[in-house]
């Protein structure tokens, strides 16, 4: 019961930090080309995202009256000129960078693309927003920031978020045309491990149960959940 009540308060802080951020988001558009809008980071990258030499991303962090938000600009070379195809104006909070990541999130051979839109759990939690490379453009992942700390898991080939609260709980996911699909999780709280699968509605079935002493453990992540084997 105090775990389910940990994980609620945690995903209600994230989902209440997204929500935030989308009402921000629509007001945006408004002042989009605001001139009195400042500039407070930037990173530009024409090597490694997408294809490589042909493909350019740029990300500003970008402090208006009212909010910060972030600027992403997706380009593509033509006649050796760079050509703006794509450009999102994202939720960021005010706390910090923006702290772009390049790297293959599904094992496509292609690079793609997350930012730091926001923290929670005291900066336990990182919130990225991702983006993923597909037919020459960038993909908005629309839910990726419902998920905290998340990065390629190259063994189980999907990606994998970390939430941490009184315990943690490692999700894995499963890219879903504009969505991470949630397929199985593995809980950690009061040393007690569970180990669930989802189905397509994402309807838990809990598969193992078993003592975890996390205090000597520590935090421990997984090569594979069917058997269950551990780094």
């Amino acid at each position: 019961m105090v775990k389910l009540l940990c994980i609620a308060l945690l995903l209600l802080l994230i989902i209440s930090c997204n929500n935030k951020s989308q009402t921000t988001q629509k007001a945006l558009k408004q002042t989009e080309i605001n001139i009195n809008d400042s500039v407070t980071e930037i990173y530009i990258d024409s090597n490694t995202i997408g294809i490589k030499g042909l493909h350019k991303l740029e990300v500003k962090r970008i402090k208006g009256k009212d909010s910060i938000y972030a600027a992403i600009l997706f380009s593509e070379k033509i006649n050796n000129n760079w050509k703006i195809k794509q450009h999102f104006i994202c939720e960021k909070d005010g706390v910090t960078g923006c702290f772009p990541i390049i790297k293959d999130y599904n094992n496509d051979g292609y690079y793609d693309f997350s930012y730091v839109s926001g923290i929670a759990a005291r900066g336990a939690n990182e919130i990225r927003t991702l983006f993923i490379f597909e037919k020459d453009s960038l993909m908005l992942i629309r839910n990726s920031a419902l998920y905290p700390n998340i990065k390629y898991n190259v063994d189980i080939d999907c990606i994998e978020a970390t939430a941490y609260y009184g315990g943690y709980t490692c999700y894995f996911l499963k890219l879903k045309q504009d969505s991470l699909a949630l397929f199985a999780s593995v809980d950690h709280f009061e040393d007690i491990r569970e180990v669930n699968l989802y189905d397509a509605n994402e309807k838990q079935i809990s598969i193992k149960r078993d003592s975890f002493n996390m205090r000597k453990k520590g935090f421990t992540f997984y090569k594979s959940l069917v058997p269950l084997v551990e780094y």
